[in-house]
C-alpha cells in the first residue's frame, strides 16, 4: 500500500486520537529498520512500531512488546 494523502492522513488521526497530551516511556529498536516507541496516552499504555523497510514500510499499534536484541545500536544508546 502506498503513502499518498489519504493514508497520511488516516495515520495522523490515529496517532493524535492516541498520543495526545501523553508522554514516551522508553525508545526500543528490536530491528535494525524499526523502533517500538512505548507510551502512555489518552487510552493508557500503548506501543507503537514504526518500521522503514524499503519492501514494506508501515505503524501500527500493538499489544505486542518485541524482544530487545542482545547487542544494543548506537541510536538506542544515546
Amino acid at each position: 500500500m502506498a503513502f499518498d494523502g489519504i493514508t497520511i492522513a488516516a495515520m495522523v488521526q490515529e496517532l493524535h486520537k492516541n498520543l495526545d497530551n501523553g508522554r514516551f516511556n522508553k525508545i526500543a529498536q528490536p530491528e535494525s529498520d524499526a523502533l517500538m516507541i512505548t507510551g502512555k496516552g489518552a487510552n493508557g499504555q500503548c506501543r507503537l512500531f514504526i518500521s522503514a523497510s524499503p519492501s514494506l514500510p508501515l505503524i501500527y499499534f500493538t499489544g505486542k512488546n518485541k524482544p530487545s536484541p542482545i547487542f544494543v545500536c548506537f541510536f538506542a544508546s544515546i
